[in-house]
C-alpha cells in the first residue's frame, strides 16, 4: 500500500509537471490587417503619394505614385474565424504586398520552426526577407521610431497626422538609401522615394528621422509576419513594444492534463485522511 501511495504521488507530480511545462503549448495565431477605420478611434484617414522606383510588385493603395494610406491597423485573433479579436494601431513594414482581407495564419516564428505562440518581439527581419533598400537593419530603425515616437515628439498621445508622420518615417528609412534625406516643406526625400501631399505628416516625419539617425537608433517592436501560401506573402506589419499584444493561449489537451493532475493530488489526499 505504501508503494501505491507513493506511485500515486509520483503520477500526479509528472502529471503536474507536464502541465506546467505545456501551459505555453502550441496555439497557432492569426491576424488581419486592415486599413484604419473609425472602429479604432481614427476619424480621418491619412493619405500620402509616394513617388517611388523601389518598392516591387503589389503596393498598399495603389501603383507608384498612387495615394497610399498611411494609417492601419492589425486584429489578431487564435481562431481562424477572428474570434475574439484583438485590434491594435499597426504599421506598414512592407509596400511589396497587399493586405489581407481575412484572418490569416501568422509566422509567429520567422527565424525557423512552427507558426505557434506569440508573436516574436525583434529588431531584425529574418534573414532572406526581402522588404526595402535595408532588409537586415529596417525592422530595427522602424521600431525605434515607432516606439519613441511620443517622446521624440513631445506628446501623450498621437493624433491621426502624427500616426501618419510615423508611417512616412517608417517607409523612408525602410526604401531610402539612409540619412540623406531632405525636406522642403512640401516633398519628403530620401534616395528613391519622395513623399507628397501632407505637410503636416512629412513634417513629423523629418522630426521622428532626424531623431532617428542623431541616435543612430535601432530598437525592438512586435512583427506580424503572414505564413507564405505557394511564395505569396499577404503583409508585414509593426506594432510598438509597449503594446499589450495577445499571447498564445494553451490547447485544450493541456487543461484535461492539469485536471488529471489535481484529481491524482486529492485521490492521494482523501485515502491518507481516511487511513488516518
Amino acid at each position: 500500500m505504501r508503494f501505491s501511495r507513493r506511485l500515486l504521488m509520483a503520477a500526479g507530480l509528472s502529471v503536474l509537471g507536464t502541465a506546467l511545462a505545456t501551459s505555453s503549448a502550441r496555439a497557432d495565431l492569426y491576424g488581419e490587417s486592415a486599413v484604419a477605420d473609425s472602429a479604432t478611434g481614427v476619424t480621418s484617414l491619412q493619405t500620402i503619394t509616394i513617388n517611388s522606383s523601389a518598392p516591387s510588385g503589389g503596393v498598399l493603395g495603389g501603383e507608384n505614385g498612387d495615394t497610399f494610406y498611411a494609417e492601419y491597423q492589425t486584429a489578431l485573433s487564435t481562431s481562424a474565424a477572428g474570434t475574439g479579436a484583438t485590434t491594435y494601431t499597426s504599421y506598414c513594414v512592407d509596400l511589396a504586398h497587399t493586405i489581407p482581407g481575412a484572418f490569416t495564419q501568422l509566422d509567429n516564428n520567422p527565424f525557423g520552426g512552427a507558426p505557434a505562440g506569440p508573436l516574436p518581439l525583434t529588431n531584425t527581419f529574418s534573414s532572406g526577407t526581402d522588404n526595402g533598400q535595408n532588409a537586415l537593419t529596417a525592422f530595427g530603425q522602424a521600431a525605434y521610431i515607432a516606439n519613441n515616437a511620443l517622446t521624440t515628439l513631445g506628446v501623450s498621445s498621437l493624433t491621426d497626422i502624427q500616426r501618419a508622420g510615423v508611417q512616412i518615417a517608417i517607409w523612408t528609412t525602410e526604401y531610402g538609401t539612409g540619412s540623406n534625406f531632405t525636406f522642403n516643406g512640401t516633398t519628403l526625400t530620401s534616395g528613391v522615394m519622395t513623399f507628397s501631399g501632407n505637410v503636416a505628416a512629412e513634417t513629423v516625419a523629418a522630426t521622428l528621422l532626424t531623431n532617428l539617425y542623431t541616435n543612430s537608433g535601432s530598437a525592438s517592436a512586435y512583427w506580424v509576419d503572414y505564413v507564405s501560401v505557394d511564395g505569396a506573402h499577404a503583409q508585414h506589419q509593426l506594432i510598438t513594444a509597449d503594446t499589450v499584444v495577445i499571447q498564445s493561449v494553451p490547447e485544450p489537451t493541456t487543461f484535461a492534463i492539469a485536471g488529471l493532475g489535481a484529481l491524482a493530488f486529492l485521490g492521494y489526499g482523501w485515502k491518507r485522511r481516511n487511513r488516518s
